[in-house]
């Protein structure tokens, strides 16, 4: 049997890749699959293969003593040695191709740099009845405290349906979902309370203690402790999916992680995987944070404008292992570009680097026919030496790269090159792992509030210490498109993620973190605590909260008239620009209300029987100068009146034959400066709010 591991090691076989080469034989395994087995260190590696019999190849593979399974028709997930990949599974004439992944991170660097705002759902502006109920908000993330007050309902119980703790999945233990939710968390390695935090921003708990409940605060739960690999990640979607069926919910996956590298065209077998999941049925959702690589010169492009021009891009070799992942621009599966790596510094002798020393791969890609170049370079702490790429090509040809958050493409003369690299930039930044995904939501952020009152510090103005950006803002460490498809728009809509209050576990007062933290209550003799953090990963579950509430109102929205809602409603305003869709903002602010109004009127054309005479009746976006009142439920008849501070009416409006969605404006203007009160009666209830004019 011929093995590529006998193709890769060949002594003194250079990084050269030529267009007039013959392309290796890279057999069932592409390139990130032969990088993994070429680290042959006893470790498993966690993989997905695309076959016609996945059942009877997942049951080969657990028959041999590993994990395996089949999370589609056509896709198996496995964690398997090196050996046992190179050796059975890349013969397996079952297998039509074989995929390996670099494991994914949380999207949230900035977040303990930044800091509490109230959820879109307790905002002043926005009071709706809908809380979740019934929907499934599923977090694939880590760090839970599976008893944080945040997570039990009003009479203590808890809220959190399923936990599943996978996070030593890579290391093959196998481990099932448990519906016996534990107490405490789930001894998630760093960073501290990332999936409480997070959890709490989508679907905390309202408590009379404070106001810092989440988004949807009566969603069923479930907590999936992840690894971050993306064969595991597979496998938790498939089975949030089968539970979902099971108990009949709608659900909302939130996925606050990611992997910046990899082709940005939605096209990878994981992105696929995606779409397809998200497509499977009515009812669903998937989230996905954009990353935090927008202040980061992470990607560099460029395309020839002659023939055999030479260009060069670098990295520093230092922290932990940089990569550079290149993609060309062309995708008839032909090679257009030579490629050179080399190790050097900026005045020294380059070395030319070789498969026996590197990781270092190419391959022309089948699923979207693109060339690919990958380099893992050697880790070092204060390294002087940078991995450079030397590119050429044809006039027409170009190419798009990516490095990892923390690194750059730097621009430096290499005096013994003759070349200048050339300088990165931030665009193209979000993730390219499930964020380009074309039927998932890629969520970009921004500020809502710019201090905090600590318990540690107390009062504490965040942008003047330069920690946070200006009001309504974006982020700028948000990540930003386009893609590498220009029909392909990433990201889909921004929402609040810089600076917000939320449930935590494992941060004390006196811990690095402990100046973010703005509440403790003391529960059972145990002191629990909110604290503030931003970031793309905070932003997400704005998202995925706001959707659990429409997919209350009407459950049998499909995933394309959920990206309808998106682009119809997202506001505009100064900071967004007018644009339908921008590479920034995406097609604007996530709007709340706007989208609950066009869920409710897509409910007759998705099925959902009417309701008649609600005691909700309504939902209320509070604007200066007027309210709008939104019917959640066709009513037979409903009467608008504001009554001054003696009892007096002062107006009053009578509706008739009201259907959900219907939205009725009730203008302020004129009001004398005091306090009024709003009643807004139906057929079976009566609601009275408030109104202060200033």
């Amino acid at each position: 049997m011929r093995k590529i591991l006998l193709l890769l090691l060949i002594a003194g076989t250079s990084l050269t890749m030529q267009a007039q080469q013959p392309k290796p034989t890279l057999h069932r395994m592409d390139a990130m699959a032969q990088r993994q087995v070429m680290i042959d260190d006893g470790k498993l590696k966690a993989v997905s293969m695309t076959t016609d019999d996945t059942e009877a190849l997942a049951a080969s593979i657990r028959k041999a003593g590993y994990h395996a399974t089949a999370v589609s028709g056509k896709m198996v997930t496995a964690t398997v040695p090196a050996h046992y990949l190179r050796e059975t599974l890349d013969a397996d004439h079952r297998i039509s191709r074989i995929y390996g992944y670099r494991p994914f991170h949380f999207f949230m660097d900035k977040a303990r740099e930044e800091v509490g705002v109230k959820t879109i759902r307790q905002s002043s502006e926005f009071e709706t009845p809908f809380t979740g109920k019934g929907v499934l908000v599923a977090m694939i993330d880590g760090g839970f405290k599976y008893d944080h007050i945040a997570f039990l309902d009003s009479e203590g119980n808890k809220r959190v349906k399923v936990v599943w703790n996978r996070k030593d999945y890579a290391s093959g233990e196998t481990t099932e979902p448990t519906t016996d939710i534990p107490a405490g968390n789930d001894n998630y390695p760093a960073p501290a309370g990332h999936g409480t935090h997070t959890t709490g921003i989508a679907a905390g708990s309202v408590i009379s203690q404070n106001d810092y409940s989440g988004i949807a605060p009566e969603a069923d739960i479930i907590m999936i402790s992840s690894s971050m690999e993306p064969a595991e990640v597979m496998e938790d979607l498939t089975y949030i999916n089968q539970y979902a069926q099971e108990k009949g919910q709608p659900y909302v996956v939130n996925m606050s992680f990611g992997e910046i590298t990899g082709p940005h065209d939605g096209l990878t077998p994981y992105d696929q995987f995606i779409n397809d999941m998200a497509t499977g049925g009515n009812g669903r959702a998937l989230v996905m944070a954009a990353g935090n690589s927008g202040t980061q010169k992470v990607h560099v492009g460029y395309t020839f404008t002659q023939d055999d021009e030479q260009v060069a891009i670098a990295i520093k070799q230092s922290g932990d292992a940089p990569v550079i992942d290149l993609w060309g621009k062309a995708t008839d599966g032909q090679r257009h570009l030579t490629v050179k790596a080399y190790k050097c510094t900026s005045g020294g002798t380059p070395t030319e680097l070789t498969f026996e020393g590197d990781m270092a791969i190419s391959e022309v890609c089948s699923y979207n026919g693109k060339e690919h170049y990958f380099h893992l370079s050697s880790s070092a702490a204060h390294s002087i030496f940078y991995t450079v790429f030397v590119v050429s090509g044809k006039a027409g040809d170009g190419f798009e790269a990516w490095t990892e958050e923390g690194h750059d493409f730097q621009k430096v003369f290499f005096t013994k090159l003759g070349l200048t690299s050339l300088e990165g930039d931030n665009a193209m930044s979000i993730g390219g792992s499930g964020q380009c995904a074309e039927k998932a939501f890629c969520v970009g952020n921004y500020t809502t509030k710019t201090s905090i009152n600590s318990i540690v510090y107390g009062e504490m103005d965040l942008q003047s210490m330069g920690m946070v950006n200006g009001l309504n803002e974006l982020d700028p460490s948000s990540s930003i498109g386009p893609t590498t498809r220009p029909e392909l728009r990433k990201p889909d809509v921004a929402a609040p993620g810089g600076v917000i209050v939320s449930a935590i576990d494992y941060v004390t007062e006196s811990s690095d973190e402990g100046p973010l933290l703005v509440e403790k209550i003391n529960v059972n003799g145990e002191d629990q605590y909110y604290m503030a953090s931003s970031g793309t990963s905070m932003a997400a579950p704005m998202v995925s909260g706001t959707m659990a509430l429409w997919l209350q109102a009407n459950p049998n929205l499909s995933c394309d008239q959920l990206h309808e809602i998106v682009e119809s409603t997202a506001r505009h305003d100064a900071f967004t620009g007018d644009e339908e869709w921008n590479q920034k903002w995406g097609y604007g602010k996530i709007d709340a209300y706007e989208g609950l109004k066009m869920a409710l009127q897509m409910a007759d054309a998705t099925g959902i029987p009417a309701v008649y005479g609600s005691d909700q009746p309504v939902s209320l976006k509070k604007q200066s100068g007027q309210w709008q009142v939104l019917f959640n439920s066709d009513e037979p008849r409903a009467t608008i009146t504001i009554y001054d501070q003696q009892g007096r009416i002062y107006r009053q409006q009578s509706l008739n034959r009201i259907q959900r969605g219907q939205e009725q404006t009730l203008n302020l203007n004129g009001l004398t400066p005091g306090v009024y009160v709003v009643s807004i009666a139906t057929a079976k209830s009566k609601l009275t709010r408030k109104l202060v004019v200033d």
